[in-house]
């Protein structure tokens, strides 16, 4: 099985699993000293280092905080997974999990911040998305450059890392100006959508009639999402419901969302659907965030 998602169930990628276990190598609970002060001295090179509650479900502990702190976004692609911060702009580093029912050993990665118009490129795999962020930080390196730091090599020899300071496509804070395009299984279609995720599914999801409207109303595209979920295309159905959550502007419409967690079940995707389920607990009926989960 692996070693599991803290929340969200599904099989970390192994090469992450190596680098938690790096970060937090010789750590002892209670021994007069945080987890955070002792991983920083590893991972600290990463901006803000390593997804804290992956670290600490790693080593066993419990942070006792509000881990879904993302959700409070509402435009939060359901597919990024975090593992590593920058700590500005609320700006992360995760796995696009597009379709965790491949159970992939690697996963895509991107960057992602509110502000953003949607996710961006981070790599291919963990190695390249590490190898990117090195090159981000000395992108906004206004000090002392990053990569003359022991941490800075000490990680790029434990992963074999080779960050490629020459490339022109990796801005500061390792955002790209890439778009995602993953690797397609046979039999499976991938389209991009406004979110910079798009939609990644066996071709026979996808309905063979793309709608033709062109509306900037997020209750047509709302609709169309739940037309395409009851005639079976739940990738259709996700691709309008994601048009329909980057349209949406100042009413709230968390049927948008509801009918997002039919589809994600419908192609056999249980923790997108808990993502939902999440984001949708933080809100009340009408969508609006819930007094006691307001930061």
């Amino acid at each position: 099985m692996g070693f599991q998602h803290p929340y969200l169930g599904f099989r970390v990628p192994p090469r992450y699993v190596e680098l938690l276990d790096w970060v937090l190598e010789g750590y002892v609970s209670n021994a007069g000293y945080s987890m955070y002060e002792h991983t920083s001295r590893r991972d600290g090179v990463l901006y803000e280092g390593l997804e804290p509650f992956m670290l600490a479900a790693r080593c066993g502990e419990d942070l006792g905080e509000n881990r879904h702190w993302n959700l409070y976004d509402d435009q939060w692609p359901f597919e990024i997974v975090e593992f590593a911060s920058n700590g500005g702009d609320s700006l992360i580093y995760g796995w696009a999990l597009l379709a965790e029912e491949l159970d992939l050993d690697e996963l895509p990665c991107v960057s992602y911040a509110p502000c953003d118009r949607g996710a961006c490129w981070l790599g291919d795999k963990l190695t390249e998305a590490l190898e990117n962020m090195l090159v981000g930080s000395e992108r906004g390196a206004s000090t002392r450059s990053r990569r003359q730091s022991p941490e800075w090599k000490a990680l790029c020899d434990a992963f074999d890392l080779r960050p490629d300071l020459a490339r022109t496509d990796i801005t500061a804070g390792a955002r790209s100006t890439r778009q995602l395009v993953p690797s397609v299984p046979d039999g499976w279609r991938f389209e991009q959508a406004e979110d910079g995720i798009g939609v990644l599914a066996p071709e026979s999801t996808f309905s063979p009639t793309p709608p033709t409207g062109h509306s900037a109303e997020p209750r047509y595209w709302l609709l169309v999402g739940v037309q395409y979920l009851r005639k079976g295309y739940p990738a259709s159905a996700l691709l309008a419901l994601k048009r329909a959550r980057r349209k949406r502007i100042s009413e709230k419409l968390p049927d948008i969302e509801r009918a997002m967690g039919d589809a994600y079940l419908a192609l056999g995707r249980p923790a997108l659907a808990a993502c939902v389920t999440l984001w949708l607990s933080m809100r009340n009926a009408d969508g609006a965030m819930k007094q006691t989960q307001r930061r």
